[in-house]
């Protein structure tokens, strides 16, 4: 979580505003606060670059459906 949440920084994201990291922090998987992580070697600022967030380009996106796993009702099934 914590090289997750500083690589993400280093792209100059929110980590706030990725929701994996929230998720994983939320459940206790590692840290993703800035002040809670201790950095060896290089300071973040001079690491820190502009990095263009990713946009999603799919056949499903584009077209306005939605991916047909979803459109089908289909659940991830939790078999006991």
């Amino acid at each position: 979580m914590a090289a997750d949440a500083t690589a993400a920084r280093i792209m100059s994201h929110d980590v706030g505003t990725i929701a994996q990291l929230k998720m994983g922090f939320d459940m206790g998987l590692g840290e993703i606060r800035e002040d809670r992580i201790e950095m060896l070697g290089e300071r973040l600022d001079d690491l820190q670059m502009e990095w263009a967030p990713a946009e999603l380009k799919n056949r499903y996106s584009q077209s306005g459906h939605v991916c047909p796993m979803f459109a089908a009702g289909h659940r991830h099934r939790q078999d006991a």
